[in-house]
């Protein structure tokens, strides 16, 4: 992915959410929920993923196709950000909006801030951020049979099948992390006694409730539960 597709992207997706954020202080912002949660999760799931991607790819001077770059990008986005952030709550002790917004505009400013490091002449010598353009593949029918389209469309009724039938938290210790998560989270922090190898999943959990506003028992139940399929879907277009 070029620099200008990066910085395209970034602007979009956080343009987006921001308008979103403000005309729900409005009187429509019954009609901006669902168009604000989604731009949050878009942000928090691949977006902010793309640039710990786009580093990867001017440190090891090879572009990625478009397939395994949002792959990369989305697993960047569930694993390396939130043990980042984890790191700023571990400094600060406070999981709030007030500190994950800053982080992620942070992350957002990175095409920027590299670019801005790349006038430095002695940096520019070692940095090369030229990368080819990420070209995203034309849609066409024999994608709809593809493998792993399939499976993931068998994976996703079978889910919706299970989360629709059963009405609880399929596992009892996912109710354990929820009632440690709404204790914890309605005082900014994490418990860090009790889930002490469990840190960064709740970084994520927090960082997830704190952007997007959704219940946790919704985070748990429903949405988690589809994570699979973020890694499924795009290895379609490899």
């Amino acid at each position: 992915m070029t620099l200008s597709q990066l910085k395209q992207l970034n602007i979009a997706a956080y343009g987006l959410f921001i308008l979103f954020y403000i005309l729900g202080k409005s009187p429509i912002s019954s009609i901006i929920e669902i168009p604000l949660v989604l731009a949050s999760l878009f942000i928090i799931f691949f977006v902010s993923g793309t640039n710990i991607t786009w580093l990867f790819e001017i440190v090891r001077k090879k572009a990625y196709d478009a397939g395994v770059f949002i792959t990369i990008s989305i697993a960047n986005a569930v694993l390396i950000l939130p043990n980042v952030f984890l790191l700023l709550y571990v400094k600060t002790g406070i999981l709030s909006p007030q500190t994950i917004f800053p982080f992620y505009a942070c992350v957002a400013l990175l095409p920027w801030i590299i670019q801005g490091l790349t006038c430095i002449s002695s940096i520019k010598k070692r940095i090369d951020i030229n990368v080819r353009p990420l070209v995203i593949p034309k849609f066409h029918l024999s994608m709809l049979y593809h493998p792993l389209t399939i499976m993931s469309v068998i994976v996703f009724i079978y889910y919706l099948f299970n989360i629709t039938l059963y009405p609880s938290i399929p596992t009892p210790d996912s109710y354990t992390w929820l009632i440690s998560a709404e204790e914890n989270f309605a005082k900014f922090q994490i418990d860090e006694s009790f889930h002490t190898n469990r840190w960064a999943f709740m970084s994520l959990v927090g960082i997830t409730h704190f952007t997007t506003d959704l219940p946790l028992f919704f985070i748990y139940k429903y949405l988690f539960v589809f994570f699979p399929l973020l890694a499924l879907t795009p290895l379609c277009i490899i």
